[in-house]
């Protein structure tokens, strides 16, 4: 059956199947990387330096619902690492980034976002 190769110096395979657990275990403990130049992306299995998966697409195999939670986390982490914060609001969970001093923030409605 088809088989995922990591971009390790050991050339490390996993099994789709496996491949598709380790994601969604990866996914359900947010241990995704941030990686500036790849994006939000995962290690080999084994555990390997300097193995991020550079196709980003890959994570496709989650199914709909997993990568749109994947691509959620994603962004989330890019607020978070620019310093921003997520509305504690249950169900809201919008980015919002202050600016430099500001010690009260609004999440203000608008374009769908943010819940007032």
């Amino acid at each position: 059956s088809p088989v995922l190769v990591f971009q390790c110096v050991h050339r490390h395979v996993i099994c789709l199947d496996c491949f598709h657990l380790y994601c969604v275990t990866m996914l359900n403990d947010r241990q995704f990387i941030h990686d500036p130049e790849f994006g939000y992306s995962l290690p080999c299995a084994a555990g390997c330096p300097d193995s991020l998966i550079k196709e980003l697409h890959h994570f496709r195999i989650l199914g709909e619902e997993q990568y749109n939670r994947y691509q959620r986390y994603g962004a989330e982490e890019c607020v978070l690492q620019m310093g921003g914060v997520l509305c504690p609001t249950p169900g809201c969970g919008a980015g919002l980034l202050p600016e430099p001093g500001v010690r009260k923030i609004l999440c203000e409605p608008g374009n769908g976002i943010g819940c007032g």
